[in-house]
């Protein structure tokens, strides 16, 4: 075996000077066998005999046979180059199918969520047949020279390869590309495909191995140009390779993959380390020698089965080579798992717009400026540490700040307390939208930011400024709320209809609603002495409440009533109103919204109950949602998949977590589309369709509704993608991500078959579209005569004209600013 051989075999690739010569021979250009003689020189010991493999004109590779003395007769040489065709024609089908399967791969990278990205994925999973099912890893290597796709082969285990765009603005490599895999095509400028070349070892043998053809001579005909053809500034691109996997805790392949592919990118490999020590060891800081001086790296996603989820396999590759490319030492092979922090810090955009504010401190003139703005906020705005790192005296450090604020118009001490505000928000926005590892640092990040906050102003010795201002904020607040109260607020008045007690009232209860309040407040004991018939639900033995109150109308009864939860209340309401009869709610569920904005006792269940006696009735109106009544609401998106869940009832703040992170960033659940009064809401993440518009006067106010007969819908569709813009929806009402509006009809249509909904807290899947309307006064409810009421809403405070009004008044009283003090 000569040293090309060896060479060959053991690099899978041969030396330029060596592709060269063989080159010289005109086996790019031939058409038949091409004899070429042994040369020592060049370490070529043995006679060859190139037999080119074509397709329609294009050199897809080349088989070698050792030549010997005698060599093979004219006849074997022909018969060789039919099975060269052959050779090509299979090698021409395998490059359409992973044309094919590249651009399934990359129609589903670059599909957005719905029914996109649904059809994406199947076809996809159509293409890969049986190997859709097994376990994948996705690697991104980033950037790659040019939008051309490689072949599968240029890394085993690679079940598709695909070119998308790379949002990041990286130097194009300069480096040729590597060819990939070895075989004949190695020795003479190919990627080869298979493990035999020049140097086969039997003599004389019809042998054996076909490469594809070099990124040289017509590489540029297949759309392979290396990184040279792309032209300057132009469109950067990542390369994505789906990786196959026997087990996720063996995640070899997919690390072997990422050194080959960056490898053939011009990135250069680690030397002399297993892929396994780089995942072990959490990147390749801890390998000799493994930086990535040409700039090329690969972010690694953590194994998954099957195709369903490769969006957010997506996401943690990229973004575990943005992590790399911004920090070497988690490179040059990154997997997600390892990068740290920096999962939380690559879901901030790659490119935030620049900053107005600080625009002109950025100036090349003002570098110093920069430069100590920059240690100031690093040192938690400690003057005497800023001065000590910058080797500068306290009064020339208070001097550059001035000008800093100056030129910018920020405090920065205040830029401080801003800054930890912001960083508790985007931490409980991932909180919310991350699971694993990655809430856990988030939720780190949403109780350490405030709490460093808090040590960096005292170390100031501003942090009694921060409590005064604060305790000043309250009581200004308090105040106020405490004026507008006392302007004579009243409960809102309702139209009363006296009406005589009736004489066979029918009433549902539910043990087990509300922490058992129809035992505790002995509900069932008093019903039967105001003479009503009682039924106790019984969870052992479900019934159907609809058919119950049915039948109880068919015996007479002239009043039904139901003690328990809104859901409960809904149905008997709805048969109510259907025979005109009178309806009784007693507060006796958990949450008890209907009877709070009926204006009963939520505290005193008992108390409705003397409404059988001494009540009124009030009219009031009756939703449905695809033909099934609500009292209160219909929740569509975020919440209506929440209740779905078998394990809601008993865990809701775990099941909401567990469920939240998909539902928030589209990656699960419909596309909805909401249609109300002529407006459309597009793609909410939640929709709410109350029974009457609910008021928005405060927060603490949120879930209660001054009216129950306005005939109206109130709609609020939602939808936050950032934690900026959940920061805005706390602190701007009328935020452009919350919509609210009033209708008598919405209809709610989605891009799957059927929705899941919460009907009053009580989970259904409805077919599409879901009309929802609203049957004005169509309930006859009787009250008591005497009850709390529902108050009146307070005057709206508008935060955004008060933070005006008040800085407007500051500059207006505050001449000037003291001085720091030294």
């Amino acid at each position: 075996m000569d040293p090309v051989r060896t060479r060959s075999i053991l690099t899978r690739k041969s030396t330029p000077a060596v592709r060269a010569w063989f080159e010289g021979f005109g086996i790019t250009r031939a058409t038949g066998p091409v004899r070429i003689p042994a040369a020592p020189d060049a370490g070529v010991l043995r006679d060859r005999i190139c037999l080119p493999v074509r397709h329609r004109g294009v050199v897809l590779g080349y088989v070698w046979l050792l030549d010997a003395d005698p060599g093979p007769s004219a006849g074997r040489l022909t018969a060789a180059m039919e099975v060269a065709e052959r050779i090509g024609a299979l090698l021409a089908d395998e490059e359409r199918a992973d044309a094919d399967l590249s651009r399934e791969l990359r129609a589903v990278l670059t599909a957005e969520g719905g029914w996109q990205y649904d059809m994406a994925v199947a076809a996809l999973r159509t293409a890969l047949g049986r190997d859709a099912e097994g376990l994948h890893a996705l690697l991104c290597v980033a950037p790659w020279p040019g939008p051309g796709t490689p072949s599968v082969r240029t890394a085993p285990g690679v079940a598709a390869l695909c070119t998308v765009p790379w949002p990041a603005r990286t130097a194009r490599d300069p480096h040729p590309r590597g060819t990939g895999a070895g075989g004949a095509g190695a020795e003479a400028g190919g990627a080869g495909a298979g493990a035999g070349g020049p140097g086969a070892p039997r003599a004389g043998a019809a042998a054996a191995t076909a490469g594809r053809a070099p990124a040289g001579p017509g590489a540029a005909d297949r759309g392979l140009a290396g990184p040279g053809a792309a032209p300057p500034g132009g469109a950067a691109h990542g390369l994505a390779a789906l990786v196959r996997l026997r087990s996720a805790e063996a995640p070899a392949p997919a690390l072997t993959a990422a050194t080959r592919l960056r490898d053939a990118a011009g990135g250069g490999a680690p030397s002399g380390a297993p892929p396994t020590a780089v995942w072990a060891a959490g990147g390749a800081g801890a390998v000799p020698g493994a930086g990535h001086p040409a700039g090329t790296v690969v972010g690694v996603a953590d194994p998954r089965r099957g195709v369903g989820d490769l969006a957010q396999a997506w996401r943690e590759a990229a973004s575990a080579a943005r992590a790399a490319l911004a920090q070497p030492r988690l490179g040059p092979v990154a997997p997600w798992a390892s990068i740290g922090p920096y999962r939380l810090l690559t879901a901030l955009p790659p490119a935030p717009p620049h900053d107005r504010a600080v625009r002109a401190l950025l100036a090349p003139a003002h570098t110093e400026l920069a430069r100590t703005a920059e240690v100031f906020l690093d040192n938690a705005g400690q003057a005497g540490r800023t001065a000590a790192a910058l080797g500068i005296h306290r009064q020339t450090l208070y001097y550059r700040l001035s000008r800093v604020e100056n030129l910018t118009g920020l405090d920065l001490d205040v830029l401080v307390g801003a800054g930890g505000i912001a960083l508790t928000v985007a931490g409980l926005w991932w909180t919310l939208t991350r699971r694993g590892s990655a809430r856990a640092a988030a939720a780190a990040l949403a109780a350490v930011a405030p709490a460093a906050v808090i040590v960096m102003f005292d170390a100031a010795n501003l942090l009694w400024v921060v409590l005064l201002s604060l305790a000043l904020w309250v009581l200004a607040v308090w105040t106020g709320r405490y004026a507008l109260r006392s302007t004579g607020l009243r409960p809102v008045r309702v139209r009363e209809h006296r009406t005589p007690p009736p004489r066979r009232p029918f009433l549902v209860m539910n043990p087990h609603s509300g922490g058992a309040k129809v035992e505790r407040f002995r509900l069932r004991e008093k019903a039967e002495r105001l003479g009503a018939r009682v039924v106790l639900l019984d969870p052992e033995q479900p019934c159907d409440v609809t058919e119950l109150a049915r039948q109880a109308v068919a015996d007479g009864a002239d009043l039904l009533g139901v003690a328990g939860g809104d859901g409960t209340q809904a149905l008997v309401a709805a048969v109510a109103a259907e025979h005109g009869l009178p309806f009784l709610v007693v507060s006796a569920g958990t949450r008890n919204h209907f009877a709070m904005d009926l204006g009963l006792d939520r505290d005193d269940p008992a108390a409705c109950l003397d409404a059988l006696g001494d009540g009124v009735e009030l009219h009031v109106d009756l939703g449905f949602a695809g033909g099934r009544p609500f009292v209160n609401n219909v929740s569509f998106g975020v919440y209506g998949a929440v209740v779905q869940s078998p394990a809601y009832r008993d865990d809701k703040v775990g099941t909401a977590l567990e469920l939240l992170p998909e539902l928030l960033t589209g990656q699960s659940g419909p596309r909805l589309t909401a249609r109300a009064e002529g407006r459309t809401l597009a793609c909410p993440q939640a929709l709410l369709v109350s029974n009457n518009p609910y008021r928005r006067d405060d927060p603490a106010g949120l879930g209660r509704r001054e009216r129950l007969d306005s005939g109206v819908l109130g709609v609020l569709g939602l939808r936050v993608d950032s934690a900026a813009e959940a920061a805005g929806l706390l602190l701007d009402p009328e935020a452009s991500g919350l919509t609210v509006l009033t209708a008598r009809e919405v209809v709610v249509d989605a891009d799957h078959p059927t929705v899941d909904v919460g009907i009053d807290g009580e989970a259904f899947a409805l077919p599409v579209p879901v009309h929802c309307r609203i049957a004005p006064r169509a309930l006859r409810v009787r009250v008591p005569r005497l009850r709390p009421g529902v108050p009146q809403a307070q005057p709206r405070l508008d935060w955004r004209r008060l933070r005006k009004l008040a800085a407007a008044v500051g500059r207006t009283a505050v001449a000037g600013r003291p001085s720091r003090p030294n």
